[in-house]
């Protein structure tokens, strides 16, 4: 079980140092070529930046879009209940007739 443990992380051990002499060897290079680490570090953070901010409208375009959407299908909503409505007020109208016809016979049949 330890050599299992071993094999496992030995590989992982040398990634992790060969990536960070890699990157001693990239910021040396680049110092050689006037380009300072901090400059690298710093051009990084504004790409990741506007990276953030190009999401950021994205994410608002899209809820541009669902908030549309929301709206269009409140609108059709109201509309098809504003038809249902007209449906059941008549509805309601025919029932009102039949009970008054109803209690109209029922009286005549009391007296």
């Amino acid at each position: 079980m330890r050599n299992k443990v071993i094999l496992v992380f030995l590989p992982l051990f040398f990634a992790i140092l060969f990536t960070e002499g890699c990157q001693k060897a990239y910021y040396s290079t680049m110092e050689k070529f006037g380009v300072h680490k901090r400059d690298i570090m710093v051009d990084r953070v504004e790409e990741a930046r506007d990276s953030q901010q190009e999401a950021k409208e994205q994410f608002k375009s899209f809820w541009d879009q669902v908030l549309y959407l929301k709206h269009n299908l409140n609108a059709q909503a109201i509309a098809s209940l504003q038809s249902e409505l007209g449906t059941v007020e008549s509805d309601i109208a025919d029932l009102i007739k039949e009970m008054e016809k109803s209690i109209g016979e029922a009286n005549s049949f009391i007296r």
